[in-house]
């Protein structure tokens, strides 16, 4: 009889753990690819998520490949839009406005102009300090309702390893 009393604390206590372990799964934010950059003079990629800045960005990831001979980078993004659902990826090809040996900046502002949009975003890329950033800024020309879905203020994030990476050095 002993037993199978001992069999049955054993199963509800596997059974709960279970349970809270499923949650916990639940909860974690979709894991992106870590941050990396390849430079070959002519060729630049940088991919990563948004992290720091003032106001936390969404969870998501960016692909940004940079061509000297077009000068162009063409720019492949996605979200996580809810708990474990991800949004549809969103493409854009920016001129590129300077490429040194330092530096590479584009920006969407152009885009923004012609099709009405609330905001435009500029990247930099660091080629010496293997850094990017993502400036999001406010356009002069927006509807009037942007104010209702956007901050109106310029805000500024780094390309890296994204939030669901920070768990794992910094356990709760």
């Amino acid at each position: 009889m002993k037993f199978f009393a001992g069999v049955a604390v054993g199963a509800l206590v596997v059974a709960g753990l279970s349970a809270y372990f499923i949650k916990q799964i639940d909860k974690e934010p979709v894991r992106f690819p870590t941050y990396q950059m390849m430079d070959l003079r002519d060729y630049v990629r940088v991919e990563g998520s948004l992290t720091g800045g003032e106001s936390a960005p969404v969870n998501g990831f960016y692909s940004v490949q940079c061509y000297q001979d077009r000068m162009e980078c063409d720019i492949t993004s996605i979200s996580e839009i809810g708990p474990k659902h991800l949004g549809m990826f969103d493409q854009a090809t920016l001129p590129v406005s300077e490429w040194s040996k330092t530096h590479i900046r584009m920006s969407s502002k152009d885009l923004a102009f012609t099709n009405n949009a609330c905001n435009f975003y500029e990247i930099a890329i660091d080629r010496q300090k293997k850094s990017a950033t993502y400036t999001r800024r406010p356009l002069e020309t927006a509807p009037m309702d942007c104010g209702e879905r956007f901050e109106e203020k310029v805000l500024r994030w780094q390309f890296g390893d994204g939030e669901a990476w920070g768990d794992l050095s910094n356990p709760s």
